[in-house]
């Protein structure tokens, strides 16, 4: 057997190792690619919210909102229900969760991510005590901090 010399028996074998090579090569690529797509996540909206009104140092909560006079123990589905009322026609609660505001004093909030009628919607909300009731806006949640508006309800 001489090292270096192509004959027709290592011929075959070097195209079948060249092919397998390819082929592996191929594989790694097609993982790699996909590993790259699943980590590239769009932003989570109410993530995006807290970040944008923690650099505002407070001003976004300014202005009028309606009350919600519900105690501070009521669900808060039935507030959610309350804030909506008068905004959609059809509501779904996605998600829940609670969320720190950086500049706002308290700075705990709850964020409700619903899909309604007129598309997915971020509803954040505070117990603001026995004469306010509950704080609350309504934001657009694929616009982030984009303000719905609000009316003062009595």
């Amino acid at each position: 057997m001489t090292v270096g010399r192509l004959t027709k028996n290592n011929r075959a074998g070097f195209a079948v190792c060249s092919h397998v090579r390819l082929n592996m090569r191929s594989i790694f690529l097609t993982i790699i690619a996909t590993l790259l797509v699943g980590c590239a996540t769009t932003p989570d909206p109410v993530d995006q919210l807290v970040n944008d009104f923690s650099s505002s140092h407070g001003l976004w909560e300014k202005g009028l909102f309606p009350i919600i006079k519900l105690p501070a123990t009521a669900p808060i589905g039935e507030v959610v229900s309350e804030v909506l009322e008068r905004q959609v026609a059809s509501y779904k609660i996605l998600r829940v969760r609670q969320v720190h505001i950086r500049g706002s004093l308290p700075d705990l909030y709850t964020a409700v991510i619903v899909q309604t009628n007129v598309g997915e919607k971020i509803v954040l909300l505070k117990y603001a005590g026995e004469s306010v009731g509950w704080w609350s806006r309504i934001y657009d949640a694929k616009k982030s901090a984009s303000y719905e508006g609000s009316s003062v309800k009595h």
